[in-house]
């Protein structure tokens, strides 16, 4: 079973090309329609999902950012600010039934405009609960 991720543009959009083989099809789909439920301005948008012709999947989703790890020295008002809007995506999404179940600050993102983007929506969230989210902020 294999997913293969790669980093693309469509024209001038960075996005993240995911292409499931036929045994992890089903994992990857799963994942796509946790982002299709999960459709929200501080979440990575989808861009395309659907099978592949070999019985794969393929999804597409749009990054527009970097990585919420690589800041460093910001002050703590601007650390607070991004925290709190983390907080108010994860508690829209909570709402809306999705659990992100794996958050750490590898799976935000910062956009080109400052805003916080919640990634990395996997499969293992199954079973898991809001707290689970929480605890991930720290």
């Amino acid at each position: 079973m294999a997913i293969e991720r790669r980093v693309a543009t469509i024209g001038a959009l960075p996005v993240v090309v995911e292409l499931a083989d036929p045994a992890s099809a089903a994992q990857l789909e799963r994942v796509a329609g946790r982002l299709a439920r999960a459709s929200h301005p501080g979440v990575v948008e989808v861009v395309e999902s659907g099978a592949t012709p070999d019985g794969g999947w393929r999804l597409v989703s749009a990054h527009g950012g970097g990585p919420a790890s690589t800041l460093v020295g910001l002050d703590p008002s601007r650390l607070a600010a991004l925290g709190a809007a983390v907080a108010a995506t994860l508690a829209d999404l909570h709402d809306l039934g999705v659990v992100h179940g794996r958050l750490t600050e590898h799976r935000i993102l910062i956009s080109s405009d400052g805003r916080p983007i919640v990634c990395g929506f996997g499969p293992e969230a199954t079973g898991r609960v809001p707290e689970d989210d929480v605890a991930g902020l720290g």
